[in-house]
């Protein structure tokens, strides 16, 4: 009689044995900035402190991709199904959405805004299915309850004509994302779930990752804007600048990421939402 075989369940990553980041993690790294570089140029194009507040909501809501999508590759192992490709669809997502980005609030809001919407909606249904019959499962029924109401807005928000009502809506749509994993998705009547066990060595090999890749793309960002002008010295005193400034950044982490300050071998517990970048190794 054959056997029937249910969905494959990807082990914890503390039981696959690897503490360290895998090559996929690194690749969808890669779709993140991109974001960031649409980001800095959607400033560039619209000085303007509403450009400003589009960019900076913009530029979290990338950054929220980044950051669940992390915390699962820190629960879980990446090279075991479905999470490989739960990382693959949230890196053509961030690419999707880094590509509508300069038209966010104009004709692309449904394409960015929706596009959230599918990441996080495809990834809590997959992941519900695949932890079916572990404790962990909760944890994506939950997400899912709240990313569905927050995922309405980013959608209903996509819809709506007016720059500055897309804005509000989706301000409160990204708000709630932000308290459903800084608290854990709360649900009225039901008990608080355990705090997030994080692998330190894990995350603060992720951060030490997506930190120096955002200063290659300042790094970049700098030499194509000097290249495609005529030389001046003004042009040569903000590249030196710029160069200055990703100098700094690397130098005041490097300072702190150094050999001494060794995260403990036991996971830990954290949000892992809002975390800093050099938390995981201090």
């Amino acid at each position: 009689m054959p056997v029937t075989r249910g969905p494959r369940r990807p082990p914890n990553r503390g039981a696959s044995g690897s503490q360290r980041a895998d090559l996929l993690e690194l690749f969808f790294d890669l779709a993140f900035v991109a974001g960031l570089a649409m980001t800095s140029q959607k400033m560039a194009a619209e000085p303007t402190w509403t450009g400003f507040a589009q960019a900076l909501l913009a530029l979290s809501t990338l950054w929220a991709v980044w950051v669940t999508t992390t915390l699962v590759t820190d629960s879980y192992s990446p090279r075991s199904r479905p999470i490989p490709f739960v990382i693959l669809a949230a890196m053509f997502g961030v690419m999707l959405m880094s590509a509508a980005l300069p038209g966010a609030f104009g004709d692309h809001g449904l394409i960015f805004g929706g596009t959230w919407a599918a990441i996080i909606l495809g990834r809590g249904l997959v992941l519900i299915r695949s932890l079916r019959g572990r404790q962990e499962q909760e944890r994506s029924v939950r997400a899912l309850v709240w990313n569905l109401g927050s995922g309405t807005l980013w959608v209903v928000g996509g819809l709506l004509d007016d720059p500055g009502w897309r804005l509000a809506v989706w301000l409160v749509a990204l708000a709630a994302d932000y308290i459903a994993y800084g608290f854990r998705f709360p649900i009225p009547g039901r008990p608080p779930l355990p705090q997030y066990r994080v692998v330190p060595e894990h995350l603060a090999e992720r951060y030490q990752q997506i930190y120096i890749l955002s200063l290659g793309e300042l790094v970049l960002i700098s030499v194509l804007s000097l290249s495609h002008q005529p030389f001046s010295a003004h042009r040569l005193a903000t590249f030196g600048t710029a160069f200055l400034t990703a100098v700094v950044l690397w130098w005041s982490y490097a300072r702190g990421a150094r050999p001494s300050a060794t995260p403990s071998s036991r996971p830990g517990t954290g949000p892992g939402w809002c975390r800093p970048i050099r938390t995981p190794t201090g």
